[in-house]
């Protein structure tokens, strides 16, 4: 059973501390023989410990809210199960109930938690390392921005310091914990001044908070100075090797799915509304068969993550920073197009403003061209805003980023929420898709946090 976040502070507070340390007096002789001795934790290389502790979670945490995002849109589709028969994603995937998908509330939590703790054990025994300082400040920062995307607003924010104090919050809207998290980043980006790595990193965090919020020109400002090769990945070892936690076991044309529980395959025009991931022909969605389920129906894997040796899964990049300046440009009325188009043909633009495709970028994508040309009003504004959320679908496809931008077509753009989502006939035996679109609180968040009084809106 998932420990939520209410829990895990009081773990923090209580069990961990005591491996740590920093609620214990023991000596060497009154530990357990399983437990290092605390003191050892106490100085520059436990607290170097504390920071790559930190670390290690970060994979399995995205891993988590990439998979489960990605269901819940329309990246990937629970293959129809037989007549009345539901799939262990079936009600994540037809939206009808997602209480049932909380771990990750838990685990955002956790990943919040050890970052702010290893935070204060480098500050009190590693002063100088003010860079992984604020490495530190920008994972937090992500984990609330995972947080926002995929919760209900009323997601409480409690925090544990490393000496064992723990501060309760009350719930926070979806707009504040996003506020919170640029603040986060903010300090992120003064602490990691001499790493120009970790400064693109929480650059591009806030960048996509500011997006969240409708403060676009800012949005804008914030990515400026990330470049179009910069990465942020994290990583699987090798000896704890995965390919995504929706596929039982690595795919392979040989292996047997049809004993799966359930596997999702890439999405392609789910509900109506998704978009054709598999069927494009796009480059940047590339997808291969990896066998048959129970009801001999293919399934289908995102190749981009497939691997024999370790898996990295990309949490920030330059294009995003791009398609953030093109949907700012957009807003603003200005060059969004040649934005867009310099990401897909790596073009350039002359001093008299036309684009000239280069001969970089990604095989196979033609410039675009302004799909309002030929219409006015707001068909016209429509229909860019789809060419640009289309863009962002493709270059970001499975990365965590399709939940918030389909929030923010509800939220920003006013489109109705069953032309964003899936909706209609559910193809598997649970008649049609329902209206959930967030994941509600752990009630027993409710049950241990006095200062938490549940979930204030369950809209987008």
């Amino acid at each position: 059973m998932a420990i939520q976040a209410g829990n895990v502070l009081r773990r923090v507070a209580m069990g961990w501390l005591l491996v740590s340390g920093l609620a214990c007096t023991a000596t060497d002789e009154s530990l357990p023989p399983d437990i290092q001795d605390p003191a050892s934790l106490h100085t520059p290389a436990g607290a170097m410990a504390r920071y790559q502790g930190a670390l290690t979670i970060l994979p399995q945490v995205f891993d988590g809210f990439l998979t489960r995002t990605g269901i819940l849109t329309d990246e990937l589709a629970d293959l129809p199960a037989p007549l009345f028969v539901g799939g262990a994603y079936t009600s994540l995937d037809s939206r009808q109930d997602l209480s049932a998908f909380t771990d990750d509330y838990a685990r955002l939590h956790n990943l919040r938690v050890q970052a702010r703790e290893a935070r204060g054990f480098l500050q009190a025994y590693a002063d100088s390392s003010r860079a992984l300082v604020g490495h530190l400040y920008a994972e937090e920062g992500y984990g609330e921005i995972w947080l926002a995307e995929l919760f209900c607003s009323g997601i409480p924010l409690s925090t544990v310091d490393f000496n064992g104090d723990y501060t309760l919050a009350a719930g926070s809207s979806t707009a504040d914990v996003y506020r919170h998290a640029i603040t986060l980043f903010d300090s992120a980006m003064v602490m990691a001044s001499d790493s120009v790595r970790f400064q693109h990193f929480a650059a591009v965090g806030r960048g996509r908070a500011l997006l969240a919020l409708g403060r676009y020109a800012e949005a804008a400002a914030a990515v400026a100075g990330v470049p179009d090769t910069f990465t942020y990945r994290a990583a699987f070892p090798p000896e704890n090797l995965r390919l995504l936690s929706f596929f039982v076991t690595a795919p392979n044309p040989s292996t047997n799915y049809q004993s799966a529980p359930a596997t999702p395959s890439v999405g392609n025009n789910e509900g109506g509304t998704g978009l054709d991931y598999r069927t494009s022909g796009d480059p940047r969605v590339p997808v291969k068969a990896v066998g048959q389920d129970a009801n001999n129906q293919t399934l289908w894997f995102p190749a981009n993550y497939d691997s024999t040796t370790f898996l990295t899964l990309t949490i920030a990049n330059g294009i995003e920073a791009r398609l953030i300046e093109a949907e700012a440009a957009l807003q603003a009325g200005s060059d969004w197009l040649t934005k867009l188009n310099m990401l897909r043909t790596d073009g350039t633009q002359d001093g008299s403003g036309v684009y000239n495709p280069g001969t970089g970028g990604v095989a196979g994508l033609a410039p675009l061209e302004d799909p309002g040309a030929t219409l006015s009003g707001p068909a016209a504004d429509a229909a860019r805003v789809d060419l640009l959320f289309r863009e962002r679908a493709f270059w970001l496809y499975l990365t965590g980023h399709r939940q918030g931008d389909l929030r923010r077509l509800i939220r920003e753009y006013h489109r109705d929420q069953n032309a964003v989502y899936p909706s209609g006939t559910y193809p598997g035996g649970s008649g049609s898709y329902g209206a959930e679109v967030v994941v509600p609180v752990p009630q027993s968040e409710q049950e241990l946090n006095t200062k938490y009084t549940g979930c204030v809106d369950h809209r987008a």
